[in-house]
């Protein structure tokens, strides 16, 4: 189960810590901030980093503004919906002022956009890899399973005894 946060929101990760996630997930970070640059307007961009690994696909991108951010979550979710909508299907949407999360499941497919300040992230898989996005997503503290709620708790509990 997913939570998203009701008071408060994450904080924007630099590059460096999703090139750290990304490797200990065994993906591959590529930097294709050039190539990338080309999409958006000049300057807008500061980098964007990618990870493909089978049918993983995983964009961070991080802008000099939030709204070029928001612009492109925007865009990730409208192009999930027109192209991987199916019936039955899952979605999951939370939208708070700088924090944006959307996810679709359906016909086998998991894709999943978010918008945190000057941040975007665009990521899809087969259903059966959704965990390593979630993982992702969760390591980043884009998002908190109920899982890692728990683990929380107990770690407090046993530091405050």
């Amino acid at each position: 189960m997913l939570n998203f946060y009701l008071i408060g929101q994450p904080d924007p990760v630099s590059v460096e810590q999703i090139d750290g996630t990304l490797i200990s997930q065994g993906l591959q970070p590529v930097d294709i901030t050039g190539r990338a640059k080309r999409n958006f307007p000049e300057g807008a961009l500061n980098k964007c980093v990618v990870a493909q690994k089978g049918d993983i696909r995983f964009e961070f991108y991080d802008f000099v503004n939030q709204s070029n951010a928001l612009m492109l979550y925007r865009e990730a979710r409208k192009l999930i919906i027109t192209t991987k909508m199916a019936t039955p299907r899952t979605e999951i949407e939370t939208d708070k002022a700088n924090y944006k999360y959307y996810s679709l499941t359906a016909d086998g497919n998991y894709s999943v956009t978010v918008y945190v300040k000057n941040t975007a992230i665009y990521a899809y898989c087969n259903e059966e890899n959704l965990l390593t996005l979630i993982s992702i997503l969760e390591d980043i503290d884009y998002i908190e399973t109920k899982a890692k709620q728990e683990r929380n708790q107990q770690y407090e509990h046993f530091i405050t005894g």
